[in-house]
């Protein structure tokens, strides 16, 4: 008998929903953007740093060097690794180069240039991840003079040889030397920048100062942290002071051991952004319960006189809820449903732009899995339970005598008006406070694409080849190639200037060379950012003295010569110009010199790191001026980019530069051939993307908060239509009428906005993190956000105002 009423009271209230859908469409809307927006956050900060690591007992595995920026661990030189190597405690240990490079892979019909990485068999040792096929490093290979070997990606394999398994063995023409591929990397390998691993191997009797060599350890399960630190500091801080090195700088280092897992989520750099996007989905989240108890506030007031009739009869309140909880299970299950199709197809369409560094592999993608379909049925029948709980509340304490009265034409009381009204508030401050996060993110896009970087690139073609070891062996053999390279450049018709140089400002590769500089008075001025470049190299790219002069043109003319920026200059407080500037090489390696270099230029400031980062201090090294030294320290890590400066649109010049280097080093690969101008475009890619994330976050909760709005005075306007109608008897025009609800819809929306600017500058250390150029208090913004949410609520209260305009007088009468 009961299961019979109950489908009874379920098919009559779903029958009752659909003779008019609009709540129902509302609802089910208004319900699948939260959820829909809830599980496309959900799905992206999983898949970046909540991922899991494929590494076995990560807790055991941590990474070594010297402590920078606080408690972030970096690198070490190949010296101090060789006296870290047999630390107590430590399973394995290993080592890979400071970063990924490029080589040029030679096939018969073309080279390519592909990122490339050396680690040595102890640093796949320590991870203990299993090869997808093949094996990893053997002791041989990882010694000086051993045999050749590779190991490619997943990715790479999959691409090129199309995932077979016959690629073992197979040999790949790198720098004029085959070399066999011994293994595959799986998908999940966490360090995904490079397309193939190459071995290694450390000479102990010719390991120096030079690099910040990324060095991990795989501890016993009985041992912690603190104590491998306390080892290996206690070693390393020996041999600082056995060979003296930083002493001439002032200080010796800290190290410490960090946990592997902190050290590879750092380098997705997306925990800012996941936090960004989360708490605008929380804010949403808000804007859609209050939205939806608005929404069923509205709904239960249409079955109020119903509601009232069945308790006088005797029904429980169970009864009294059914057809409330058979409504609201419909549009749980429709509003769920549709956000989860909302999301799969979003995150389908956002996965190509997404940056593949948000995520810890190349598999932890944001898709759809059952933890977003639980979330999903969770959210939908919490929503569920408050709009019953609203529905208890009104049944239990509404006046259901007058109901049965009046015939249902009494309202929803004050209370329930109340609550309506600070519903609206909710509503409006949280989507102020987004839609002020959405403008304050615009005006920092806008901004950040108008900065000056101090240098003219317009005009300018770049890109990237690497010359490699053996048929470049040192400085001079790049240098020549690289002249000729210029020379040949420079007779096409239309390029005007040609300059090369270890790296370009601005061109978002996150590899800038930094080094420590010595000045006359002992001071150390440290983590200058430095560029090796050649003559022309300022005129290419457009960059321009603030006093002084360029480089000559004749390499020898340079040989003791700097230039510095003017940012330099100001951190300094002394006119550097004719001043000198002492590399301190005796602090990388004790049987070296320093070399003095003299000041003979001070160039204009220059965003060497992007448009939202400070002016960094810069130094300009000309190649000769270091010898073979210094180059010899950065190649590894460093490839050479050219500038090419032209008439006419860059990239008409393309075919050029590549035809330029086909002529002369034939075994290279061109890399990053685009007009410098796109380099400083892809800087805000990032950011272009973050702003349209959040821009969607607030267009969402601009529409829920009309839709609230809506309800609220829709409700306002049934609660009054008898004092409408009365005031309407007493002459009262239909423009007053109207102008009452228009007022009434104001003053709540005021409300809000005022409590939502108030929450944002509350909160505006917090959100000035994140902004560029612009404050929390930024009045332009604030004027957009007040404009748009005022047209926004006063459209959504017209056609309520309109319906109490249109009021008979004589409704009024017949309510009474």
């Amino acid at each position: 008998m009961f299961f019979d009423v109950f489908i009874s009271e379920v098919l009559q209230s779903w029958k009752s929903l659909l003779k008019k859908p609009g709540y129902m469409m509302l609802a089910t809307m208004t319900l699948s953007m939260g959820v829909s927006a809830c599980i496309v956050v959900f799905a992206l900060v999983k898949a970046s740093f909540l991922a899991p690591i494929s590494v076995p007992n990560i807790d055991q595995v941590v990474r070594i060097g010297g402590v920078e920026r606080g408690d972030h661990v970096g690198g070490m030189a190949p010296i101090q690794f060789m006296s870290i190597n047999q630390l107590p405690n430590v399973q394995s240990i290993g080592i890979a180069a400071p970063a990924v490079t490029s080589v040029a892979v030679q096939n018969t019909d073309r080279t390519t240039l592909v990122s490339s990485w050396m680690v040595d068999k102890g640093f796949l040792d320590v991870l203990s991840i299993p090869m997808q096929i093949g094996r990893g490093f053997n002791s041989n290979e990882s010694k000086p003079n051993g045999p050749d070997a590779l190991i490619v990606s997943y990715g790479y394999w999959q691409e090129y040889f199309g995932g077979n398994a016959s690629v073992l063995g197979k040999t790949l023409l790198i720098d004029g030397a085959y070399i066999p591929i011994v293994g595959v990397l799986p998908i999940d390998f966490p360090y995904k920048e490079a397309d193939i691993l190459m071995p290694l191997a450390l000479d102990p009797d010719e390991v120096g100062w030079s690099g910040s060599f990324k060095v991990i350890a795989r501890m016993d399960s009985s041992t912690s942290i603190g104590t491998v630190s306390q080892a290996a500091g206690v070693r390393l801080h020996s041999l600082d002071v056995e060979y003296k090195i930083n002493e001439a700088l002032g200080q010796f280092r800290q190290y410490a051991a960090q946990p592997i897992e902190s050290a590879l989520r750092a380098q997705t750099r997306s925990r800012t952004v996941m936090i960004i996007f989360s708490g605008c989905a929380a804010v949403l989240l808000f804007i859609v319960l209050a939205n939806l108890s608005n929404l069923s506030l509205l709904r239960i007031m249409a079955r109020s006189h119903d509601s009232a009739v069945r308790r006088a009869l005797g029904a429980p309140l169970t009864r009294l809820l059914l057809p409330i909880a058979s409504e609201q299970l419909l549009v749980a299950v429709l509003g769920g449903v549709l956000g989860l199709s909302i999301a799969w197809i979003s995150l389908q369409l956002a996965d190509s732009v997404l940056p593949p560094y948000w995520f810890i592999s190349a598999s932890s993608r944001p898709d759809i899995g059952i933890e977003s379909i639980l979330f999903s049925i969770g959210l939908s029948l919490f929503v569920m339970f408050i709009a019953m709980a609203f529905g208890a509340w009104r049944i239990r304490y509404s006046p259901m005598k007058e109901y049965l009265v009046s015939g249902g034409r009494t309202g929803s009381g004050r209370k329930s008006s109340q609550l309506g009204r600070i519903l609206v508030v909710l509503q409006a401050s949280l989507a102020t406070l987004l839609l002020l996060m959405a403008a304050l993110s615009a005006r920092t896009f806008w901004k950040s694409s108008q900065v000056d970087y101090g240098f003219d690139g317009g005009q300018s073609l770049a890109f990237y080849i690497k010359p490699g070891r053996t048929t470049y062996p040192d400085q001079q053999t790049v240098l020549t190639m690289a002249s000729a390279l210029t020379e040949r450049l420079e007779a096409f018709p239309g390029i005007e200037r040609v300059g090369f140089g270890t790296n370009i400002p601005a061109s978002n590769t996150d590899h800038h060379d930094t080094a420590p500089f010595l000045l006359d008075d002992g001071r150390t001025i440290n983590s200058i950012t430095s560029y090796l470049i050649s003559p022309g190299y300022f005129e290419a790219i457009g960059m321009e003295l603030d006093r002084g002069r360029t480089f000559d043109t004749t390499y020898a003319a340079n040989t003791d010569s700097i230039i510095v920026s003017e940012e330099l200059e100001k951190g300094i407080q002394t006119d550097m110009l004719d001043k000198r500037l002492t590399l301190p090489f005796n602090a990388v390696n004790p049987e070296w010199e320093n070399l003095p270099l003299t000041i003979r230029g001070v160039s204009k400031g220059v965003r060497a790191h992007g448009p939202n980062r400070q002016l960094p201090p810069i130094v300009w090294i000309p190649f000769m001026a270091n010898t073979e030294k210094l180059y010899d320290l950065w190649r590894d890590s460093d490839s050479l980019w050219f500038v090419v400066k032209v008439k006419g649109d860059p990239a008409s010049f393309q075919d050029e530069a590549l035809k330029a280097v086909r002529d002369i080093a034939p075994t290279l690969s061109v890399g990053g051939l685009q007009p410098v101008s796109e380099y400083q475009s892809s800087i805000l890619n990032t950011q272009q993307l973050n702003l349209t994330l959040i821009l969607v976050f607030a267009g969402v909760a601009l529409s829920l908060s009309s839709i609230g709005m809506y309800s609220v005075m829709a409700v306002t306007v049934a609660d009054k239509k008898h004092e409408f109608g009365v005031k309407s008897a007493l002459g009262a025009q239909p423009g007053k009428l109207m102008g009452d609800v228009l007022k009434g819809g104001s003053i709540s929306l005021g409300i809000g906005i005022v409590l939502g600017l108030l929450a944002a500058v509350a909160a505006s250390n917090t959100i000035e993190r994140f902004l560029y150029g612009a404050d929390a208090a930024d009045p332009i913004s604030v004027l957009i956000i007040i404009v748009v949410l005022m047209i926004s609520g006063l459209i959504a209260c017209i056609k309520p105002a309109y319906e109490a305009a249109k009021t008979k007088p004589m409704q009024s009468l017949r309510m009474e």
